[in-house]
């Protein structure tokens, strides 16, 4: 799959999910070293945000953050 195929998929999936996903991706760019996410867990989060036990983080805050991140 090329980048403009998965980017052009990403943008299909709702905002929860493309939070995942981007918490997803800055992980692997963290160089601790941290265990990735299970499968499970990442199941346990996204039911979390459906039930509304956590509320999530706007795209755009998101994204911010994401931008900070990445330019230290």
């Amino acid at each position: 799959m090329s980048f403009t195929e998965l980017k052009t998929q990403a943008m299909r999936l709702r905002p929860a999910q493309r939070a995942q996903l981007v918490n997803v991706l800055l992980q692997t760019l963290d160089k601790h070293e941290e265990e990735p996410l299970t499968v499970e867990e990442l199941d346990r989060r996204s039911e979390d945000l459906r039930s509304g036990r956590v509320k999530g983080v706007p795209a755009g805050e998101m994204l911010a953050s994401a931008r900070r991140r990445i330019r230290r």
